[in-house]
């Protein structure tokens, strides 16, 4: 969100960042952002890790409060 980095060369980074803790989230190909949500009460990077900066087919539950979109994974 700081830098709008995207692609394979933000790989690396996002990687990082998710390792520190810092919320991955899950971007369409209009650029709208959806925060994951963690239906089993744990940690959703470690989920997301494997698909850092991948095209992928996301199934789960939509989820909006408050302008937030949300997906539960």
């Amino acid at each position: 969100m700081s830098h709008d980095a995207l692609g394979e060369k933000h790989t690396d980074c996002a990687a990082m960042c998710a390792k520190n803790g810092v919320p991955l989230a899950i971007v369409d190909a209009a650029g709208k952002l959806y925060m994951p949500v963690a239906a089993d009460h744990k940690n959703p990077n470690a989920k997301l890790m494997p698909f850092v900066e991948k095209k992928v087919k996301i199934t789960g539950t939509l989820l909006e409060k408050g302008g937030l979109a949300g997906l539960t994974i």
